[in-house]
């Protein structure tokens, strides 16, 4: 049970297991990110490793006997619980076995630290690449974009982009004047993005799309900088190119 890894943490969303109907094979996926990968490669928003269950006991060994083991693990990634005071707590196991785990949870003690101030929002990125989880909101296409494209709905022609991120929840009464997007070019220039819709992700109801317009003086600049901020805090930089 080396290969076993014991993933925990939290999310404000209420984590799912959703079928994937993609080719070439159908499978149940969380609509969280947990991470994956053998051990530590990769911890997810959601959740991460805690260790494996192995518990000393050769698997050529007989009788097959239960064993307590304990593991102790903090989850480094901040948190927000959701707009009702929700948070949702997360313990599993994955492994590249596609095999039977046998595990009972005996008990789970968890301790919760309050931060201050809460964590800011946070742009998604590509986890090969490092960066920005972006579209075109209409075509639906990644890098590069255009600022002029007839292939939108927008009198103006004008493209709009598709961000995703986490901790980017509105409070009560809140409208779209409490997020504010810019863009940031090789020579330190800002450049304003209007914000001009904010959604939940179907299903991903921790991911918030921010829908933004290009404006006219972003042509032709190449890879530019994009991060969004909430009342005034500021979320990560992330790069796009501009064509």
């Amino acid at each position: 049970m080396i290969s076993v890894n014991l993933r925990a943490g939290a999310s404000p969303a209420e984590p799912l297991a959703l079928l994937d109907a993609g080719q070439p094979y159908r499978g149940l996926h969380m609509n969280v990110d947990i991470g994956g990968g053998n051990g530590p490669n990769r911890d997810g928003i959601a959740a991460s490793f805690a260790g494996t269950i192995a518990n000393g006991v050769p698997c050529d060994s007989a009788p097959k006997e239960f064993i307590s083991i304990q593991r102790n693990h903090q989850h480094k990634t901040l948190v927000n619980a959701n707009s009702k005071g929700e948070l949702w707590l997360l313990v599993g196991t994955d492994s590249g076995f596609e095999g039977f785990t046998s595990l009972y949870y005996q008990r789970i003690d968890v301790t919760l630290t309050p931060v201050s101030p809460p964590p800011p929002p946070t742009l998604l990125t590509n986890q090969n690449t490092g960066r920005a989880a972006a579209l075109d909101s209409v075509t639906l296409l990644s890098e590069p974009f255009p600022v002029v494209s007839a292939q939108n709905f927008s009198s103006d022609q004008r493209t709009r982009l598709t961000l995703f991120s986490y901790n980017l929840e509105l409070k009560a009464g809140e409208g779209l004047s409490s997020i504010t997007a810019q863009a940031e070019d090789s020579q330190q220039r800002v450049y304003a993005l209007p914000v001009e819709a904010i959604n939940e992700v179907p299903n991903f109801s921790w991911i918030t799309q921010v829908t933004v317009k290009l404006p006219d003086e972003l042509q032709r600049t190449g890879d530019v900088w994009v991060s969004i901020s909430l009342r005034g805090v500021a979320s990560n930089k992330a790069l796009i190119r501009i064509k």
